[in-house]
């Protein structure tokens, strides 16, 4: 898996600026890189690092939400965004 996935409890304690969400999947801005990192994505208890600087186009937000998808099964969860 190509993606970081953060501690979320770690994460949220530097009080990140949340940027958009997209269905269930809550995109911040790096809390200590801020727009000079990826966007981080926030659902159901993961948090991972999107690659995207900039992902505000609907192909990047699917992509977005395809690598939750790809999480789900790395982890073996049962929720999903759809």
């Amino acid at each position: 898996m190509s993606q970081i996935k953060y501690d979320l409890n770690k994460f949220l304690e530097h009080d990140p600026a949340l940027l958009q969400t997209l269905h269930e999947i809550r995109l911040y801005e790096h809390p200590v890189h801020g727009d000079a990192a990826p966007v981080v994505a926030v659902c159901n208890g993961l948090c991972w690092n999107t690659g995207f600087y900039d992902p505000w186009n609907t192909t990047d937000q699917e992509y977005i939400r395809e690598q939750y998808e790809e999480l789900v099964r790395v982890y073996n969860l049962t929720t999903t965004t759809r």
